[in-house]
């Protein structure tokens, strides 16, 4: 009964992980898009490599989880490999999302989309 909660556990991590590239990718495609709010270089080249990352951590992190289920049986690729890449990517991405990106314009890009909607 208790290896249920460990994949629930690991499929709520998934989803959830998913669910922050979705909100990344629009986030991403709402800068590149919208050319009426001044946006940096460092903006769009931090939000466009915060995705990849996430993308990375993401599949790396299922690979991790087909070969602990053994459903994927490879000899080269194990699953401290795949644990140490989904880190590195983890990483980066929390790097880029709280050093490259700035804070302020994407507060203020996020209220004038907000009060566009209103």
């Amino acid at each position: 009964m208790d290896y249920w909660i460990s994949y629930a556990s690991v499929a709520l991590l998934a989803v959830s992980l998913i669910y922050f590239l979705v909100q990344q990718v629009k986030h991403t495609l709402e800068i590149h898009r919208n050319k009426t709010i001044p946006v940096s270089k460092n903006d769009l080249i931090g939000n466009s490599l915060i995705v990849l990352t996430s993308i990375g951590c993401i599949g790396s992190f299922l690979l991790n989880v087909l070969i602990y289920s053994q459903l994927l049986q490879v000899e080269t690729i194990t699953s401290n490999n795949t644990a140490v890449a989904c880190f590195i990517f983890f990483f980066i991405s929390v790097i880029l999302k709280y050093i490259m990106t700035s804070k302020e314009k994407e507060v203020t890009s996020r209220k004038r989309v907000m009060e566009s909607l209103k």
